[in-house]
């Protein structure tokens, strides 16, 4: 039963709770989002998002020679085995992205000859892998899905690159890498978020990193989280002008829609920004995962590094201890 002290230091959704110690990110309340230290906007104008992955992997920037190893290594690791996009075509084509990009990431961990292998060596080259195919599973989940054959991935274009080159298939100009490049760094981390905290949880279990970034995409996939850059852009589709906006406003409070106060974040600025490059509204979350996957495992690892199982208390609020007055053993 609740007392009062438990009462005190419940907080609900776990909210201005301190549940573990990173390094990865911070949320300053006057300066920003930082990255390792790194203020976010001096990344997004300066940075690639090859860059930003490689310092939340492994706590500092890359030099050119560390970058072009990375990039390599990334470029190597995209394609994935047959049996994964054999499983990608027996998925009901009406499935979500989201769903398919979470069964293919849970397949690719039984093809890793490293699953098991927690040392912090072994996790960034796992993570390494996955950062690359978690793109290879949007773009080539997506064009089976819509009955079109998965497009070769080419080594001279980015990850940002290669997902607008296989999901239009057409090379894309620079001012669309850019975009894509800097919406992927905006993404890549966030905290402990809903998705990085599932991942954490179930890397503090010991289980393996798949398993992690399987269970974070279960959770960005939800409408209070990733899925909600594709609820923006359904609601700026609504109010179609700016003229408009007032009036849907009062629509909606009329409706007795609940006020959130919120602030705008990156999911309202994304929204308009993936629809003028052309993808599918169904396609925001995922790609907010081929970035996001990058602080996973960053976070993945870090658990792994200093692993204390994530167990917190739940605050009891059934019934009072009671009497077991029946059953089949008494004749009831």
């Amino acid at each position: 039963m609740a007392t009062k002290e438990t009462k005190q230091a419940y907080s609900p959704g776990l909210a201005g709770v301190i549940a573990g110690e990173t390094q990865i990110c911070w949320v300053d309340p006057n300066a920003g989002l930082m990255y390792r230290g790194y203020d976010i906007h001096e990344m997004a104008e300066k940075a690639s998002f090859e860059e930003v992955a490689y310092l939340l992997l492994n706590g500092e920037l890359p030099d050119l020679e560390q970058l072009n190893k990375f990039t390599s290594k990334i470029a190597m690791a995209r394609m994935l085995p047959k049996q994964v996009l054999d499983a990608l075509r027996l998925m009901p084509k009406e499935a979500h992205p989201m769903d398919m990009l979470r069964t293919g990431v849970s397949m690719l961990g039984a093809f890793d000859p490293e699953l098991n292998d927690h040392s912090h060596a072994a996790n960034i080259r796992k993570a390494i892998r996955l950062i690359a195919k978690v793109s290879t599973l949007i773009t080539d989940g997506y064009r089976i899905a819509h009955g079109e054959h998965p497009l070769p991935e080419r080594a001279d274009l980015t990850i940002a690159g290669n997902l607008f080159y296989k999901l239009h298939g057409e090379v894309p100009q620079d001012w669309q890498i850019q975009m894509m490049d800097t919406i992927l760094i905006l993404y890549a981390d966030h905290e402990f978020n809903a998705s990085t905290f599932a991942a954490r949880v179930t890397a503090s279990t010991l289980a393996d990193i798949y398993a992690a970034v399987t269970s974070a995409c279960a959770a960005l996939k939800g409408p209070l989280h990733g899925g909600a850059n594709e609820q923006s852009m359904r609601m700026l589709d609504e109010i179609k002008s700016p003229d408009r906006a007032e009036g849907w406003l009062k629509d909606q409070l009329a409706k007795m829609e609940r006020e959130k106060h919120l602030c705008a974040n990156v999911d309202l600025y994304a929204a308009p920004v993936f629809t003028m490059l052309e993808f599918d509204p169904a396609l925001n979350t995922p790609i907010f995962a081929a970035s996001r996957v990058a602080g996973w495992c960053a976070h993945v690892v870090e658990q792994h590094d200093n692993n204390r199982l994530i167990r917190p208390l739940s605050l009891y609020t059934g019934p009072a201890p009671r009497p077991y007055g029946g059953g089949s053993k008494n004749g009831a």
